[in-house]
């Protein structure tokens, strides 16, 4: 019986049963059932709305306004407005005039960009806001500012001349070699398409003269009941909020003669279609072969069933061009593919994509086609399906086992899917149980019908990026096309592989010792001290019913090598993520982790070796397994070593031909005073001429040989009485050493200011002011770091106020205050602001302004109060979240700061008093001391 039914087969089925035919083909076209737990309706206007309740996280709700719009409904004359007008909605509105409504957000705790924002794209706009709900009339004004997105948006001339620099803003920074590559990649791959047209950033021309007519004109054709959904999760009562919700949005009308859309399709052209661009600041080469279809909504069973057949599919491609890179030679630096919805929701795509070499095209290229002929002629082996198998019914077991963990931002964004592309919200037991049920009947024969519908033989996409270069010509069409042909026709074997490995380790490793043992139990936590020397932090939560988060560090680093194996510490991560561990090779550990959820990294950072990974509950003893193999002799993969410095080159060429990047790493030269091991973007030609995979596995050994001195954090879903042997048996078995080397102060220093230095580089009409200051203080403690974060986030609000909602000098800026005590106690004070050249003097005075103003009177009570607010909602919303317990013990262990943070964070919030902020602000910020940086575009030449 095959699970999926083509729309031909469907049609053939009902006329045999309409003819009283027999016939016995299931075609389950039953439709989907929907998570009960939602309140779904439609408002006589068309206005749709979901809402659920959902007390993850407590005292907080998720808002949603959906708009079935975006930049390409746009008009000739409107390109960039849809856009111009999710902007507006935060400039003012009915119930909230006058920037007031980011004001009222903030006051509930609630930040720009965090909390609270919004985007376009070319099918819809999205409108999100994370508020309290138990804060007086929070819910209500959320709710209002929803109705006032739908409805009441100011569009004076003021508000639309002030948003429009702004946007232009938003518009610069997306200046540069990305976007010259899609712009001239759009018209090929959307050909007769208004997707090809109607980037959602819009033309710069048409929104500096765009009239607020022109304008409302959008928000009228486009705002219209019967094209919003609401979307409300929380800790709310959802038969409340639907009364409310009726009350507001029951008003608004869909215009009588509402204007029909236009056509939105994106069909895929026939036959192949090669896109070919070249710009001179990438010094990457992309290739990227697409096999489009037309989007099918998920509705029935069978929509269901043929979802998860193409998931399978799609996890086998992954994993052969996976273990392609790890061969030699290799076609490609790094390859993916992936599945999904296009940039026009009409359209789904099966995307493979490699980054390969200069002048790797064409192997790149054929190998890309290549496999995906082979799978096409041959299909899936039997040990990709059965894998396969396993990593759909894993996920929907963690899917049933977390359904009542998730938190409303997840649950939130599912039903907006939901409501844009017809994707299933489904009963979580449903979804396991028919899971199983299509993966124990599911044949090979059905899984080549799925792959003969993503990777058609009639033809698909290929887009190619390459660097320009001064005498090489891009390559042409015709060579694309030869390429293909060449692999299409092509004699080609069945995909082979090595059987999976069947255990992880060879032998199972003789226990260690715990010598102590301390139970923390204000905070539920476990310490342990192993007799070589390491530290075990063991949290057990119930925070998610299946997820253990991990993260080992010791002191040391790139600062405890000796100059010679540094270049070989920092590629050593992904050189370990290339080789594999053990005896396994990175294709081997794939194969057998399939199915498993379990993970695991290492790198060396400047003061700091650490290892980051996670698993499920049932998976932890396989990430103590993998843990025990990383401390092992690493492995020797030439091919894998190759690939990691092609990758690391690569990265290097965009740099150096990209301006921004290239002024980011020349400042930190200039910052530091050109210091040798100060940690830059690029390394010098000597270095890399230096490097050899002996030296990379030199410092493997030297840095990972050996657990002493390091501690282990694991975060959530375990048991003591599990954890605990499995730290004995895999952790103090481990090596020890008598002999660390901890991190080392190099002398690595800020020049002193005042210092101003301007490079006149960029290429397009866009500068960067970078301000830097830092000072020695004389003692660090964990009050005076706290208040100093707490100053910076103050002074970020204050600066997005000023220099966004009040000037429209910028779209984006980011403050970085930080007093820290390692390799040395400093304060640093960091500002990055990307404008207009002609702004960059007049931004720079009112940075210096608002600090003086803080520096001498303290922030103002209205300051104080939103960071208090935001500090409050920050400790109620990270109370119950295994990533938060575990960066916050990071913290309390590498600093060695006490537990306050986690035992009594309420004294957190106490200390911020205007006082105490004005004491250290005035203790650290100097304006007159700024290391200052300027990216300005390059003269005009000469003619």
């Amino acid at each position: 019986m095959p699970p999926f039914a083509s729309q031909v087969s469907r049609c053939f089925v009902f006329m045999l049963l309409a003819l009283g035919m027999p016939c016995s083909i299931q075609i389950h076209a039953e439709p989907l059932p929907l998570d009960k737990r939602v309140f779904a309706g439609r408002l006589e206007n068309g206005l749709r709305y979901y809402i659920q309740s959902n007390a993850k996280p407590e005292k907080r709700a998720e808002l949603r306004l959906v708009v079935d719009a975006g930049s390409a409904l746009e008009d000739d004359d409107q390109r960039g407005v849809a856009h111009l007008i999710e902007h507006l909605c935060f400039r003012g509105t009915e119930y909230f005039p006058n920037a007031s409504l980011i004001s009222r957000l903030q006051s509930l705790g609630s930040d720009f960009g965090p909390h609270v924002n919004a985007s376009t794209s070319f099918d819809e706009t999205l409108y999100r806001l994370s508020i309290p709900t138990d804060a007086p009339g929070a819910l209500e004004d959320g709710l209002r500012i929803l109705k006032d997105w739908a409805g009441g948006v100011d569009f004076s001339e003021e508000n639309v001349n002030k948003e429009k620099k702004v946007v232009i803003e938003e518009w610069r920074i997306r200046l540069g070699a990305s976007q010259r590559l899609l712009d001239k990649s759009l018209p090929v791959l959307y050909e007769g398409s208004r997707y090809s047209t109607r980037l959602p950033i819009g033309k710069k021309e048409i929104l500096e003269t765009a009239s607020a007519d022109t304008i409302r004109r959008f928000y009228t054709d486009w705002y219209r009941p019967d094209h919003l959904t609401v979307v409300v999760v929380g800790d709310v009562e959802p038969a409340a909020i639907e009364v409310r919700l009726r009350d507001l949005f029951s008003p608004l009308k869909t215009p009588a003669h509402a204007r029909p859309r236009p056509d939105l399709s994106a069909p895929a052209p026939d036959g192949w279609t090669f896109s070919t661009a070249n710009d001179p600041e990438t010094g990457s080469s992309v290739v990227r072969v697409l096999f489009p279809r037309a989007t099918v909504a998920i509705r029935t069973q069978a929509d269901f069933e043929r979802r998860l057949g193409e998931k399978l599919v799609v996890q086998s491609l992954k994993d052969r061009l996976a273990a392609l890179r790890g061969r030699a030679p290799s076609p490609f630096q790094f390859a993916q593919a992936s599945d999904g919805v296009s940039l026009a929701r009409s359209r789904t795509e099966l995307l493979l994509l490699a980054l390969v070499g200069e002048g790797g095209i064409p192997a790149g290229l054929e190998a890309l086609v290549t496999e995906s002929e082979r799978m096409r002629r041959h299909g899936l082996t039997e040990g990709e399906i059965q894998r396969g198998k396993r990593e759909l019914l894993r996920a929907a077991q963690e899917n049933l086992a977390e359904v009542e963990k998730r938190d409303s931002e997840t649950v939130a964004d599912a039903w907006i899917w939901h409501a844009l592309r017809d994707q299933p919200v489904l009963p979580a037991d449903w979804e396991l149980e028919k899971t199983r049920a299509f993966l124990e009947r599911v044949t090979a024969a059905d899984i080549q019908l799925v792959i003969n519908d993503l990777i058609r033989s009639t033809g698909g996409l290929v887009r190619v990026e390459t660097p320009a270069k001064g005498g090489i010509n891009p390559i042409s069409v015709d060579s694309l096309k030869r390429i293909v042909d060449k692999a299409k026709s092509a004699d080609m074997a069945a995909w082979t592989e090595n059987a999976a490995p069947t255990s992880l380790l060879e032998k199972s490793p003789e226990p260690g010792t715990i010598v102590s043992r301390k139970e923390i139990a204000s905070i539920g936590v476990t310490e342990l001290i192993l007799s070589n020397g390491a530290k075990v932090i063991l949290k057990p939560t119930v925070f998610k019913q299946d997820e253990v988060l991990f993260l080992a560090f010791r002191s040391g680093g790139l600062s405890a090598l000796p100059s010679e194996l540094e270049l070989a510490a920092k590629v050593l991560g992904g050189y370990v993520g290339e080789s594999g561990l053990g005896q396994f090779s990175k294709a081997d550990l794939s194969r057998y982790l399939t199915g498993r959820k379990v993970g695991l990294g290492l790198q060396i950072e400047p003061l700091a070796e650490t290892f980051r990974g996670g698993s499920s509950s049932a998976d932890l003893e396989t990430l103590f397994q993998l843990l025990h193999l990383a401390t092992g002799n690493p492995r020797r993969d030439e091919a894998a070593y190759q690939n990691v410095l092609a990758l690391n080159r690569t990265f290097e060429g965009n740099v150096l031909l990209n301006p921004t990047l290239s002024f980011i790493n020349d400042t930190i030269g200039w910052r530091y005073n050109e210091h040798p091991r100060v940690a830059r973007l690029i390394q010098s030609p000597d270095a890399w001429k230096d490097l050899t995979l002996d030296k990379v596995i030199d410092a493997k050994k030297r840095r990972f040989g050996s657990v002493t001195g390091f501690t282990f954090l694991f975060v959530g879903s375990f048991s003591l009485e599990s954890a605990v042997p499995l730290v004995e048996k895999y952790l103090a078995s481990l090596p020890s050493e008598t002999n660390v080397i901890s991190s080392r102060d190099l002398g690595i220093r800020q020049v002193p200011g005042p210092l101003t230095r301007v490079a006149a580089t960029a290429t397009d009409p866009k500068a960067i002011l970078l301000l830097y200051d830092e000072v020695a203080p004389a003692e660090w403690s964990m009050k005076d770091s706290h208040l100093a974060w707490a100053i910076g986030s103050i002074l970020q609000r204050t600066l997005i106020d000023k220099l966004r909602i009040d000037q429209s000098n910028t779209y984006s800026l980011k403050v970085m205050s930080l007093l820290d005590k390692i390799p040395f106690p400093r304060y640093s004070l960091e500002i990055a602001l990307p404008c207009a050249p002609d702004t960059v003097a007049s931004s720079a005075a009112i940075i210096d302004a608002e600090i003086e103003r803080i520096r001498s009177a303290g922030p103002s009570d209205d300051e104080l109060q939103k960071e208090i607010e935001n500090q409050r909602r920050t400790i109620q919303t990270q109370a119950e979240s295994n990533g938060d317990w575990l960066w916050k013990l990071e913290l309390i262990y590498k600093l060695d700061e006490g537990f306050t943070r986690v035992e009594h964070p309420e004294t957190l919030i106490a200390w911020l008093t205007a006082e105490e902020l004005k004491r250290v602000a005035k203790a650290y910020w100097r304006t007159n001391k700024w290391v200052r940086f300027e990216l300005q575009p390059q003269p005009p030449t000469s003619k």
